[in-house]
Protein backbone atom coordinates (compact mmCIF):
# COMPACT_ATOMS: atom_id res chain seq x y z
CA UNK A 1 0.00 0.00 0.00
CA UNK A 2 2.82 2.37 0.86
CA UNK A 3 4.35 1.69 -2.55
CA UNK A 4 1.10 2.86 -4.16
CA UNK A 5 0.96 5.96 -1.96
CA UNK A 6 4.52 6.88 -2.96
CA UNK A 7 3.74 6.51 -6.67
CA UNK A 8 0.59 8.63 -6.37
CA UNK A 9 2.56 11.38 -4.65
CA UNK A 10 5.48 11.25 -7.11
CA UNK A 11 3.15 11.40 -10.13
CA UNK A 12 0.75 13.88 -8.52
CA UNK A 13 -2.22 11.56 -9.06
CA UNK A 14 -5.29 12.32 -6.97
CA UNK A 15 -7.30 9.59 -5.30
CA UNK A 16 -10.26 10.41 -7.54
CA UNK A 17 -8.07 10.14 -10.66
CA UNK A 18 -6.83 6.76 -9.51
CA UNK A 19 -10.38 5.55 -8.92
CA UNK A 20 -11.54 6.74 -12.35
CA UNK A 21 -8.55 5.00 -13.96
CA UNK A 22 -9.36 1.76 -12.17
CA UNK A 23 -13.11 1.86 -12.89
CA UNK A 24 -12.65 0.83 -16.51
CA UNK A 25 -16.30 -0.08 -17.15
CA UNK A 26 -17.63 3.02 -15.33
CA UNK A 27 -19.94 1.04 -13.06
CA UNK A 28 -18.87 2.95 -9.94
CA UNK A 29 -16.95 0.00 -8.48
CA UNK A 30 -13.45 -1.42 -8.82
CA UNK A 31 -12.85 -5.14 -8.91
CA UNK A 32 -9.51 -6.86 -8.44
CA UNK A 33 -8.85 -7.26 -12.18
CA UNK A 34 -9.41 -3.56 -12.81
CA UNK A 35 -7.13 -2.67 -9.92
CA UNK A 36 -4.44 -5.11 -11.03
CA UNK A 37 -4.44 -3.69 -14.56
CA UNK A 38 -3.84 -0.16 -13.30
CA UNK A 39 -1.28 -1.11 -10.64
CA UNK A 40 0.84 -3.17 -13.01
CA UNK A 41 0.74 -0.36 -15.57
CA UNK A 42 2.03 2.02 -12.87
CA UNK A 43 4.94 -0.16 -11.82
CA UNK A 44 6.35 -3.57 -12.64
CA UNK A 45 6.97 -3.93 -8.89
CA UNK A 46 3.30 -4.61 -8.17
CA UNK A 47 2.76 -8.34 -7.91
CA UNK A 48 -0.44 -10.35 -7.53
CA UNK A 49 -0.02 -10.50 -3.75
CA UNK A 50 0.34 -6.69 -3.65
CA UNK A 51 -2.83 -6.26 -5.68
CA UNK A 52 -4.71 -8.70 -3.46
CA UNK A 53 -3.53 -6.95 -0.28
CA UNK A 54 -4.48 -3.51 -1.61
CA UNK A 55 -7.86 -4.76 -2.82
CA UNK A 56 -8.51 -6.40 0.57
CA UNK A 57 -7.64 -3.12 2.25
CA UNK A 58 -10.02 -1.14 0.01
CA UNK A 59 -12.90 -3.62 0.21
CA UNK A 60 -14.33 -2.67 3.61
CA UNK A 61 -17.56 -4.67 3.32
CA UNK A 62 -15.81 -7.74 1.84
CA UNK A 63 -18.09 -8.05 -1.21
CA UNK A 64 -15.11 -8.40 -3.61
CA UNK A 65 -15.66 -4.98 -5.17
CA UNK A 66 -14.63 -1.54 -3.98
CA UNK A 67 -17.08 1.30 -4.19
CA UNK A 68 -15.76 4.80 -4.75
CA UNK A 69 -16.56 5.62 -1.12
CA UNK A 70 -14.57 2.63 0.18
CA UNK A 71 -11.71 3.36 -2.21
CA UNK A 72 -11.36 7.03 -1.24
CA UNK A 73 -11.92 6.39 2.47
CA UNK A 74 -9.23 3.71 2.57
CA UNK A 75 -6.73 5.81 0.61
CA UNK A 76 -7.18 8.56 3.21
CA UNK A 77 -6.63 5.95 5.94
CA UNK A 78 -3.50 4.69 4.16
CA UNK A 79 -2.21 8.26 4.02
CA UNK A 80 -2.60 8.54 7.82
CA UNK A 81 -0.91 5.16 8.34
CA UNK A 82 1.98 6.21 6.12
CA UNK A 83 2.42 9.42 8.11
CA UNK A 84 2.47 7.36 11.33
CA UNK A 85 5.04 5.03 9.75
CA UNK A 86 7.29 7.97 8.85
CA UNK A 87 6.85 9.41 12.35
CA UNK A 88 8.01 6.09 13.80
CA UNK A 89 11.02 6.03 11.50
CA UNK A 90 11.89 9.52 12.69
CA UNK A 91 11.67 8.35 16.30
CA UNK A 92 8.24 9.82 17.02
CA UNK A 93 6.19 6.74 17.93
CA UNK A 94 2.44 7.43 17.75
CA UNK A 95 0.39 6.33 20.70
CA UNK A 96 -1.70 3.17 20.55
CA UNK A 97 -0.15 1.67 17.42
CA UNK A 98 1.65 -1.64 17.53
CA UNK A 99 5.22 -1.03 16.34
CA UNK A 100 5.23 -4.23 14.26
CA UNK A 101 1.90 -3.62 12.57
CA UNK A 102 1.46 -0.64 10.25
CA UNK A 103 -2.26 -1.35 10.18
CA UNK A 104 -1.82 -3.14 6.87
CA UNK A 105 -0.81 -6.63 7.96
CA UNK A 106 -4.42 -7.80 8.29
CA UNK A 107 -4.90 -7.27 4.56
CA UNK A 108 -1.90 -9.28 3.37
CA UNK A 109 -2.91 -12.86 2.52
CA UNK A 110 -1.01 -15.35 4.66
CA UNK A 111 0.67 -12.71 6.84
CA UNK A 112 0.83 -13.54 10.51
Amino acid sequence: MFKLMKILKERNISYQELFRSCDVNNDGDVNIRELETVLTSMSSEFYQKDTQAIHNFFDIDRNNICSEKEFLQQLAKAERLLAQHYDRLAGRKPMGLNVRDDGMNNYIPGFS
